[in-house]
């Protein structure tokens, strides 16, 4: 966790511009006076800020040159300490080989949560002949309350359709650490 100063500190090290006239008074208006301990500030948001990069987490579930199957649990991922507390803000999934008949979609199923990631049916959609979700007309729609994860939960990737000659299945999942 970023230490911040909690308070502002004396004696005051910073001056105000000239001319400039500190008013304790207006509230809206930041001074010189107001700034203590700046070079502490700095290096405290600066940890704070590289801690909220996003992390992407690429899966390939399904082999280039293997049809991609249907049904539960085609892969499963755990999610590492280094992703604890952290916020699924992206999913996506690509193939190899797009599939020729009809639209496939994709689930990521929180086992240890018994919970989706998406919001009702909004899952990861791939539309026929294409090769990526990005394209898709529906894009998938992540569930607030269910897409922050844990250290150690059980992430299950679920196919919801039946492919014909898809080959190769990537899952790209975008975690992001919410500012605090």
């Amino acid at each position: 966790m970023t230490d911040f100063p909690s308070s502002i500190y004396l004696p005051r090290t910073k001056n105000n511009k000239s001319g400039v006239v500190y008013t304790p008074a207006n509230d809206t208006q930041l001074y010189a006076e107001d700034v203590s301990k700046l070079d502490d500030e700095v290096v405290a948001l600066e940890q704070n800020l590289q801690d909220k990069r996003d992390r992407l987490v690429q899966i390939v579930v399904v082999a280039p040159g293997t049809v991609v199957p249907t049904g539960d649990g085609l892969f499963t991922f755990v999610v590492p300490a280094g992703l604890n507390e952290y916020k699924i803000v992206s999913a996506h999934a690509g193939f190899n080989v797009a599939n020729t008949a009809g639209d496939l979609n994709f689930d990521v199923y929180n086992v240890t949560n018994a919970s989706s990631i998406f919001d009702g049916g909004d899952s990861i959609q791939i539309d026929d002949t294409d090769k990526t979700s990005y394209t898709s007309d529906d894009q998938p729609v992540l569930d607030d309350e269910e897409n922050e994860v844990a250290t150690g939960d059980e992430l299950r990737i679920d196919s919801e359709g039946e492919p014909d000659d898809a080959e190769g299945l990537q899952i790209f999942l975008t975690f992001r650490k919410p500012i605090t």
